[in-house]
């Protein structure tokens, strides 16, 4: 599995996996059309349990150079090389991301049940019918959720005339212990609630075969489920 790091700006899985990488996004981008898959596997970080991941820089770069073509170069190999690829995009709507969104199998769209995530949500729901994503494509998932939450989950679906894909137990003190260790949930404590969510949550966006490569050792690359990125560039009539 690879995970990829497009939030060129302050990019955090360096962070959440406790990475201290030689190489990163930057360095691969500089070589722009050199790219292949053998540089590809030189910059990868190994960040166990089969995950090999791409984090972005810790030093401020241009933006510029990170554009929509390097950055669908560099997908486009990840996806042919790896059973499954996993992207952390960006939260405003720039070219790379739309490079990314737009040939996603799926788009895990993540909210909280407040009134301001909710309309937030709204409008990312109008976007997405604007670029013409199916609705299948697009999974809204609920974080933080408790059944005492003053909103319902029914209400939330009926304001954003949306189901809601999947919802995540709250365990703020599981996550933060995570994020401090630099650890999967499923590694701090595999027994948990929220680990168990997070492994159902697989099995539903790809099957069995989700859930079994979550146990591949560091190195392996077992055939898993179809990749969720892909390269295909169409901004359309955004503005």
């Amino acid at each position: 599995m690879a995970l990829a790091d497009l939030v060129v700006a302050g990019g955090d899985v360096r962070v959440f996996l406790n990475l201290k990488p030689s190489y990163d996004l930057s360095h691969l981008v500089a070589k722009g059309k050199e790219v292949d898959v053998e540089l590809l596997n030189s910059i990868l970080s190994p960040a166990g349990d089969g995950i090999w991941a791409l984090p972005t820089s810790e030093n401020p770069e241009p933006e510029e150079m990170f554009d929509a073509a390097s950055i669908g170069s560099i997908l486009e190999l990840l996806r042919t090389n790896f059973p499954v690829t996993v992207v952390d995009c960006e939260h405003h709507l720039s070219e790379r991301t739309v490079t990314a969104l737009d040939a996603a199998d799926r788009i895990l769209l993540v909210t909280e049940l407040s009134v301001a995530s909710l309309r937030s949500m709204q409008r990312t729901l109008g976007l997405c019918r604007r670029l013409g994503y199916a609705e299948n494509k697009l999974c809204v998932v609920v974080n933080r959720y408790q059944s005492a939450d003053v909103l319902p989950l029914k209400d939330a679906e009926e304001l954003l005339k949306w189901p809601v894909f999947w919802h995540l137990p709250n365990d703020y003190r599981l996550s933060s212990a995570a994020l401090t260790k630099g650890v999967p949930v499923a590694v701090e404590d595999p027994g948990s609630k929220l680990a168990r969510s997070y492994r159902d949550l697989a099995i539903k966006l790809g099957g069995a075969a989700a859930a079994k490569a979550a146990e591949v050792r560091s190195g392996e690359r077992r055939s898993a489920f179809k990749s969720w990125f892909g390269i295909e560039r169409r901004l359309g009539n955004v503005t």
